[in-house]
């Protein structure tokens, strides 16, 4: 086995795991930020329900990312949450 392949293993397997959770993910290409939750993994491509990005009109949306496009990514866990952007900007809204 390559090890090109057992790394596409091992980081499908990672992210298959944390199905549910959320996830920051960075990438060289549009939308470059991607803060979610992580709703399935199918071969060496995760599907993320985005939470918050910089572009606002994909926001709600589900974006569909392979795994060699990933840059970096942050799976959070108990002890490493990842901010919710969106709930400080409501927060901050209603005068808080």
């Amino acid at each position: 086995m390559a090890i090109n392949d057992i790394r596409q293993a091992v980081l499908s397997q990672t992210f298959e795991d944390a199905i549910g959770k959320r996830v920051l993910v960075m990438t060289p290409f549009f939308p470059f930020l991607i803060i979610g939750e992580i709703k399935n993994v199918k071969s060496d491509f995760i599907i993320i329900s985005i939470e918050t990005t910089h572009i606002q009109e994909i926001e709600g949306q589900r974006i569909r990312i392979h795994i060699d496009d990933i840059d970096v990514f942050h799976i959070e866990e108990d002890g490493s949450p990842i901010p919710r952007f969106n709930e400080a900007e409501d927060h901050h809204k209603k005068g808080g």
